[in-house]
């Protein structure tokens, strides 16, 4: 069938309408949507990006303020004994009350448990005798323990759980002796054995007998971050080692 030219200019006209669609359908609207997706991945690897360099930049001191950390908690936990053994804790106990020739009887160490370290012991006693005034101002170490401080420890904020053994003996000595070993206990670099209760039968006696209560708090020593983190470097380099050959 011969074509006129309007019909020849017509059906040209639809082949370009047509292949302009297509085209736009097959390939232009396709990376259109791509674009989209590659710019919205392109945001989020930014703000991605923005994040990670506020956190660098939140941490460049991350090293030392760890290593201030490390050395704030050793010296918090030097006020307090290490943890010890029910043996060496007897030990201990001998030997400070063999300093201020106290003889004890019946030594009694509960099983080891843990405690929360707010208050030890928050019933106040009456000071009525020269023995209670002693024993009151001990029981002052059992302070909650944001207040146990020393000039080079900075204060600890909140309960903190802690092992704990409970101490307690007969006793005779002269009542003199009895108060050195109060002072002490308070004059003690480690001054987590703490005092909490004691009861003499006659103050009037030149030996004086009684009982005495003790809480013995300890805090487990903590090893160097840094030479710990190195370690175990080094073990898993060795454990590759070990296992590539």
């Amino acid at each position: 069938m011969k074509m006129s030219y309007r019909d020849k200019v017509i059906l040209i006209v639809l082949l370009v309408i047509l292949v302009w669609a297509i085209g736009i359908m097959y390939f232009i609207k396709p990376k259109f949507e791509s674009l989209d997706r590659t710019n919205k991945e392109y945001d989020s690897v930014v703000a991605t990006l923005k994040k990670k360099e506020a956190q660098v930049e939140e941490e460049k001191d991350l090293k030392e303020r760890v290593q201030a950390a490390y050395e704030n908690a050793n010296k918090l936990a030097a006020i307090f004994y290490d943890k010890m053994g029910t043996p060496e804790v007897s030990t201990l106990i001998d030997t400070l009350l063999d300093e201020d020739k106290i003889v004890n009887d019946s030594l009694t160490i509960s099983p080891y448990t843990s405690t929360t370290l707010d208050f030890i012991n928050s019933t106040p006693m009456e000071a009525t005798t020269e023995i209670d005034k002693i024993a009151q101002r001990s029981q002052q170490l059992g302070k909650p323990v944001d207040t146990i401080t020393s000039d080079s420890v900075q204060s600890a904020t909140g309960p903190a759980e802690l092992p704990v053994y409970t101490i307690t003996f007969g006793f005779e000595s002269k009542l003199e002796d009895i108060k050195a070993f109060f002072d002490h206990l308070l004059a003690a670099e480690q001054c987590s054995l703490i005092v909490t209760d004691c009861t003499i039968d006659d103050v009037n006696e030149e030996k004086v007998k009684g009982n005495i209560t003790m809480v013995l708090i300890m805090v487990p020593r903590y090893s160097d971050p840094f030479a710990a983190d190195e370690a175990a470097k080094k073990a898993a380099e060795e454990a590759g080692d070990s296992s590539e050959s």
